[in-house]
């Protein structure tokens, strides 16, 4: 992407659309290595204009490289010699004949796509997940910048012994709560769905906070198998804002329930799908058990075969659910 596509750096408001400059990368052909410094090998740099050539600055387009059948070619057409020529070779080179930098266009023009592919050639390097990258190009889009707010929630959480509650998952759950499709798509965050986020942001964050402190009071801080367990119930807070005692009898039966039979997994959004539907109509939290055991083609409810599998299984989260049941929780 880096050879073919643009930056945009913000210069003024982002609000503004002229606030974005496209720049492409160029390599100064003249540049001479700092002897005292083995980093400084090679000059590029981003640029909006073809910048002018000078003295000490000879710029060629990087992405140009791609499409170069010739650079002895090229060198005479540009009165390229010595260490300019030997750098393009150098360039060259790394691409065409040493393939030290792989690559391939990618013609269509499919956001999602090019976000799924940089996730999996940058997995060596810095980790980097979709939500990081859907975010910066949020960020970049809309008028509000919620990184930080987001960030803040995360470690708040984590810090309460939810650390499988990430900025993906956060991300789904605002998602859930304003009642729109959780699948992790760009067109699922377009202008209104950011907005309405934003607006909502202070009940959502108390929605997802109450529903951590009930996990807490489960006990279930630390011993979480799914982060969509915590986002229904605050959905469920989302809709109602508080839970009577009743609720609170029913939202554990449904935390050992989902976590017994490890509910979310596989088909996650077609999970979260099933919660918003079962509980949107909902007036308490048993009407909403009693909803999702009864749907057709993902119920939740425990069966003999759950039981048999539980049996086997040695997963400590798995196990802990159905411990819960049998012993007192302070001696656990």
């Amino acid at each position: 992407m880096g050879l073919k596509a643009t930056l945009k750096k913000k210069n003024a408001r982002n609000d503004n659309p002229n606030a974005y400059e496209e720049k492409r990368l160029y390599l100064n052909l003249k540049h001479q290595p700092n002897m005292d410094n083995p980093e400084d090998n090679y000059q590029f740099e981003f640029h909006a204009k073809t910048p002018e050539n000078d003295k000490e600055h000879w710029w060629f387009k990087v992405g140009d490289i791609l499409e170069l059948k010739s650079v002895w070619d090229y060198a005479q057409e540009h009165d390229l010699k010595g260490d300019r020529l030997k750098l393009l070779e150098t360039l060259n080179k790394a691409f065409h004949d040493k393939q030290l930098i792989s690559f391939f266009e990618e013609t269509e023009k499919n956001l999602n796509k090019v976000l799924n592919i940089f996730i999996r050639v940058n997995s060596g390097g810095v980790k980097l997940n979709y939500s990081d990258l859907l975010m910066s190009i949020l960020t970049a889009s809309f008028s509000s910048d919620i990184r930080e707010k987001m960030n803040e929630l995360v470690d708040a959480l984590k810090d309460k012994g939810f650390p499988n509650v990430g900025k993906d998952q956060v991300l789904k759950t605002c998602l859930l709560l304003i009642g729109k499709d959780t699948t992790f798509e760009l067109k699922n965050f377009n202008k209104k769905n950011i907005k309405e986020i934003e607006d909502n942001w202070e009940k959502i964050t108390e929605s997802i906070y109450n529903a951590a402190k009930l996990l807490e009071t489960f006990g279930y801080a630390s011993y979480l198998g799914s982060a969509y367990i915590l986002s229904s119930l605050a959905y469920f807070y989302f809709l109602n804002s508080k839970m009577n005692e009743s609720d609170k009898e029913q939202a554990l039966k449904f935390v050992r329930n989902a976590q017994i039979t490890s509910y979310f997994t596989p088909s996650t959004d077609t999970k979260l799908n099933n919660i918003a539907n079962s509980m949107k109509d909902a007036q308490t939290f048993e009407s909403f058990n009693h909803n999702l055991a009864k749907h057709q083609t993902c119920p939740l409810k425990i069966t003999n075969d759950a039981i048999e599998d539980l049996m086997c299984s040695s997963s400590h989260d798995r196990v802990f659910p159905n411990l819960a049941n049998l012993i007192p929780q302070s001696e656990l």
